[in-house]
């Protein structure tokens, strides 16, 4: 399974250990984290430590991933405090996790949303 990284490739090096081949679900249960604060998702999202640092894996279709990818970009080009993506697969997105983040559905909603509406 190809693993695509954003610069700098070195951050979450260690996601490449992981079973990618296997659904995140039956994954042995010491690889996954459980985050009692995290938002709501419609997907199913993973958390797993790696290299000191805990990331986020969204398992999401690929077109959905690169827009996501793009509008995550967009946020933090504007200093929204939006998560870094790091890359993923074919169907998964990974992020590095953290405690004050921008939610995606959120933010796309604020920027979005006509004025009078």
């Amino acid at each position: 399974m190809r693993f695509v990284f954003r610069p700098p490739a070195t951050d979450g090096a260690g996601l490449l250990e992981l079973p990618w081949p296997l659904p995140s679900a039956k994954w042995h249960p010491s690889l996954v984290l459980e985050v009692p604060q995290r938002g709501l998702s419609r997907h199913v999202v993973r958390f797993v430590a790696q290299e000191g640092g805990v990331f986020a894996l969204k398992e999401i279709s690929e077109p959905l991933a690169r827009c996501e990818y793009v509008l995550l970009s967009q946020f933090q080009e504007e200093g929204l405090p939006a998560v870094p993506v790091l890359g993923g697969t074919s169907n998964t997105r990974a992020t590095r996790h953290l405690t004050f983040a921008c939610d995606e559905g959120v933010c796309r909603n604020l920027v979005c949303v006509p004025e009078g509406s």
